[in-house]
């Protein structure tokens, strides 16, 4: 599925497409349009997933709506940002290894993703190549205008969360 954006389009209109996706935060969209846009706009260039579908878990306890963060429904991966506002103390971790524990009975693989992993550039490469993997996509070879793309998206989409 491609992005459908014309040569010269205004750089602030391809973030618009994440934008009207339902990504409930900003460091949703933000993880979002750095793991899916083009390479040649500085992104790692992953299939695009579904943010925040709604999934039937059916585990021996029940049956329980759950709300993948960023789903990738052929690989049955699930991306979920812990941002440090809503998965900090003790309750939230509870809260949120529940529902990991949930969703991995149910055979979806859940990719936890922290403020400081995502912050960090060599740790969230590290991630987002991991995830490639297990989607199954083929990793090219960087090259330095890439690495250069990718600082750039990083720095507009991060510069105020630092």
């Amino acid at each position: 599925m491609g992005w459908g954006f014309n040569r010269g389009t205004p750089p602030l209109s391809w973030g618009c497409t994440a934008c009207f996706m339902a990504a409930p935060t900003p460091m949703e969209t933000a993880v979002y349009l750095l793991l899916c846009l083009p390479k040649r706009l500085g992104g790692y260039g992953l299939p695009r997933p579904t943010l925040n579908p709604k999934l039937i878990v059916r585990n021996p306890d029940g049956t329980k709506e759950r709300y993948p963060d960023l789903f990738w429904s052929g690989a049955n991966v699930d991306v979920e940002y812990n941002s440090d506002e809503a998965h900090s103390g003790e309750w939230s971790r509870y809260r949120d290894s529940k529902r990991e524990v949930e969703l991995t009975v149910a055979n979806v693989r859940v990719l936890p993703l922290t403020r400081p992993q995502l912050m960090n550039v060599d740790e969230f490469d590290a991630f987002a190549r991991g995830l490639q993997r297990m989607l199954g996509v083929r990793a090219r070879g960087n090259d330095p205008r890439w690495e250069y793309r990718r600082a750039e998206l990083r720095r507009k989409l991060l510069a105020d969360w630092r």
